[in-house]
């Protein structure tokens, strides 16, 4: 039967979506502790400008190569949050072809109602007139 060809590409089709859900959701969250990282480096980049707190540290901590440091630091997080947008691009296109899939299953369905067969073999109620598809079908 083709409707049975046509449910096995649909469940193939949804294990396969239901797989970037959960990327996305793995790609969402590193994306979050990367970008909470971001925010927490560019605060202490903030901290690090005010050259009062290196006093006590005298001539052996240079100012601007700790400033140099955490931008360097700030630019790999930078970096892996691109990398993690990029992941995300791609999952968000995979679903594009997935929908495009799906609707592309949906177009080879049989053009007949889904509740069509039901009326003609679906159970009756008591209160069916003689007329009825429930009772034509017996």
């Amino acid at each position: 039967m083709a409707s049975v060809g046509l449910l096995v590409n649909f469940r193939k089709l949804y294990k396969k979506t239901e797989t970037q859900l959960e990327r996305w959701s793995q790609l969402q969250a590193l994306a979050e502790a990367r970008l909470g990282n971001a925010v927490y480096q560019l605060e202490r980049l903030q901290v690090l400008e005010d050259e009062t707190g290196f006093r006590p540290f005298g001539d052996s901590v240079d100012p601007s190569a700790a400033r140099a440091k955490q931008v360097a630091a700030l630019e790999a997080v930078f970096g892996k949050l691109r990398e993690s947008l990029a992941d995300m691009e791609a999952v968000v296109e995979a679903a594009g072809r997935a929908a495009q899939d799906g609707a592309g299953l949906l177009a080879r369905t049989p053009r007949r109602s889904a509740l069509r067969g039901f009326r003609t073999s679906g159970p009756c109620s008591s209160t069916s007139s003689p007329s009825s598809t429930c009772l034509s079908s017996l």
